[in-house]
């Protein structure tokens, strides 16, 4: 709505889940934008290691995300807080793109943050 994403209450649940990755591993959130159908995360990786003692890879943070959130999304169904859903709620890969200089960057940051802009023009759009 006016290129701003308005979140369902799981859209919710998940933007939480997605500001817990800052607090689980050593990455800073640059940007992120939750969609009707898809997300974008830009994270920035610390070389320093996470609190759990091993580097972590965006395998196993997207892995993590999509498990925790499926659990919620369940719970939600079987408390009636979401309607049952028949297909899987994530896709079963993900898209990564390493930055490799500013340009590439401020590209991927400003993707980011017009997305929402470009909703009308997706195919699930209704």
């Amino acid at each position: 709505m006016g290129g701003k994403m308005i979140l369902s209450e799981f859209g919710k649940q998940v933007d939480n889940r997605i500001l817990n990755i800052e607090k689980m591993y050593k990455v800073n959130i640059e940007n992120y934008v939750i969609m009707p159908n898809h997300i974008h995360i830009l994270l920035l990786f610390d070389s320093i290691g996470t609190t759990q003692g091993s580097f972590p890879t965006i395998s196993r943070i997207m892995q993590e995300l999509k498990s925790v959130t499926t659990l919620d999304y369940i719970s939600g169904v079987k408390s009636g807080l979401y309607e049952p859903f028949e297909n899987k709620i994530w896709q079963k890969s993900f898209h990564d793109h390493i930055i490799r200089n500013k340009n590439d960057y401020l590209k991927i940051w400003e993707y980011i943050a017009n997305n929402p802009l470009k909703w009308d023009l997706d195919c699930y759009y209704n």
